[in-house]
């Protein structure tokens, strides 16, 4: 649905309530910018073109929501209402009221697959009884239950990705996903590079949208300002700021070694250096292990290349005298020498005594049964565990494992989506690889995090079934529309017959 559309005389209604929501908008952002901080009104400016956008449709809306994700996660509307939503929080609304709108239109519901489907919701009924369970360790506040319900609706897009996400609408969710990512990055750099003041100055221009301000916004090894900063971008954690460029590299790995992208290789490469270069300053070890787990995959699936390539990286790392550092706080982890990697064995420890005392239910999200023991762990297999129980662990499990396990069986060599489909594979490697020494997907804190994990697993999950079917529905028709093999083998029959190759394939014949 185009912007013309959405604003046509055929939607009265949705005419009527975009242009208050315009103007409401435009006066907003001028208040701010006569009044409050220019910045604001830049950044405010920037909302309302992503959210119009967003009206473009519910993939359009799946798009913006990753944006935000990637580049203001934690950035809250400044209007204080009450309930302060966030950039993100607008972002997943726009989706669900656009996807309601869809169903009443179309029979999209019966395009999901109900075995992967039935998977995901039931471990989002798990997740509203381990929540109601953790009542009876302590009462949760308003914030809690509200990260919950954040938590849920973010776990809902993963339908919403199946039933709208067809070839370009997968295509530009990557795009968005590699450019931003990038553009994150470069944001971390800036940061990192410039002087120190000024780095806080910048990050005192957000402090208008709840972001910390001044020495407490930046990051630094140990939490000890005398040692080496991390680089944090906009992310505010150095961690976050690792997984999401390592996410965006895992998309864009593929476009470099692919042949039939050959004006994006030089771009692509450009791009990887970005990103390598911001992982290795966010000093993330888990970021690390990740880029270099998904670099493997893409090596023994595909690209062999990649295996000298990597082991050349390796050595550099292991060589130069500038990575020395770097290589002995990755050791001093690996042999569990430094203060974090102890500070997570004991959070392991502490998880699985959990598990032991409640291995079918776990303890919920609020708190935990006595003060011998304490919630979170840096692992998200352990999280799930301690939260839900050992049941939610199998069911996250075979969730996570079933897209590899169809990348692994679905014919995707030489098809048009080769790229697409094998970054997304990749981008699920890296969910995999660092939730062994994280838990941001399951932390409630970090909403963000569990958009783009369900919004992107449902993006491969969409993609892998257009490759496995000659034959797709169309989200807007619910007709099935002709796949790649099966428009080249009409095209060879008319040629056949001497017929023109503008023949077009539809739902009922030769037209």
């Amino acid at each position: 649905m185009h912007v013309a559309a959405f604003f046509s005389h055929h939607r009265p209604w949705l005419h009527r309530t975009g242009l208050i929501a315009l103007g409401l908008g435009a006066l907003l952002v001028l208040f701010l910018a006569l009044t409050v901080d220019p910045s604001g009104a830049v950044i405010l400016t920037m909302l309302v073109i992503t959210l119009l956008y967003a009206c473009q449709g519910t993939h359009a809306g799946l798009t913006s929501v990753v944006t935000v994700a990637l580049l203001l996660p934690f950035a809250v509307v400044p209007l204080d209402l009450g309930l302060k939503p966030t950039f993100l929080n607008v972002a997943v609304a726009l989706v669900y009221l656009q996807w309601l709108v869809h169903l009443g239109r179309h029979d999209s519901l019966l395009s999901l697959p109900p075995y992967t489907s039935g998977l995901v919701l039931l471990f989002g009924l798990l997740v509203l009884a381990a929540s109601f369970w953790g009542l009876n360790f302590e009462r949760p506040t308003p914030f809690a239950w509200r990260k919950v319900w954040e938590y849920l609706l973010n776990l809902g897009l993963f339908p919403v990705a199946l039933t709208v996400l067809r070839a370009p609408q997968i295509r530009r969710l990557v795009a968005t996903v590699a450019v931003t990512g990038i553009l994150g990055a470069l944001a971390g750099l800036f940061l990192y590079m410039v002087p120190i003041d000024l780095a806080q100055k910048v990050l005192a221009q957000l402090e208008l949208f709840d972001y910390p301000a001044g020495q407490t916004a930046l990051r630094y090894i140990n939490d000890d300002p005398r040692g080496t900063m991390r680089a944090i971008g906009l992310a505010v954690d150095p961690n976050l700021l690792g997984a999401t460029c390592v996410l965006s590299a895992s998309l864009i790995l593929p476009f470099m070694m692919s042949g039939r992208y050959p004006g994006l290789r030089i771009g692509a490469g450009l791009a990887l250096l970005i990103l390598a270069a911001c992982i290795y300053l966010t000093y993330s070890r888990n970021a690390l292990v990740a880029l270099m787990a998904v670099g493997a995959f893409m090596a023994l699936v595909r690209y062999r290349v990649l295996l000298p390539l990597g082991a050349a990286g390796v050595l550099l790392l292991l060589l130069l005298p500038q990575t020395q550092a770097y290589v002995e706080r990755l050791v001093a982890g690996l042999q569990g020498q430094d203060l974090a990697t102890q500070m997570r064995l004991a959070e392991y420890r502490n998880a699985l005594a959990l598990i032991r005392t409640y291995p079918w239910t776990g303890i919920g999200f609020f708190g935990t049964p006595s003060l011998d023991f304490q919630s979170g762990v840096s692992m998200i297999y352990l999280a799930v565990a301690a939260y839900m129980g050992l049941p939610a662990l199998g069911l996250f499990l075979v969730i996570l494992g079933q897209p590899i396990m169809r990348f692994l069986s679905v014919p995707w060599r030489h098809h048009e989506l080769e790229p697409y489909a094998l970054g997304l594979a990749g981008a699920v490697i890296v969910f995999g690889m660092t939730g062994l020494f994280d838990h941001f997907y399951m932390n409630l804190l970090y909403p963000h995090m569990s958009a783009l994990f369900w919004v992107l697993l449902g993006a491969c999950t969409a993609c892998l079934r257009l490759m496995a079917s000659p034959a797709t529905p169309d989200p807007a028709t619910g007709v099935a529309a002709p796949g790649p093999d099966h428009e080249r083998s009409e095209r060879r029959n008319c040629m056949r017959h001497g017929q023109s190759e503008s023949v077009r394939v539809k739902s009922g014949g030769v037209e």
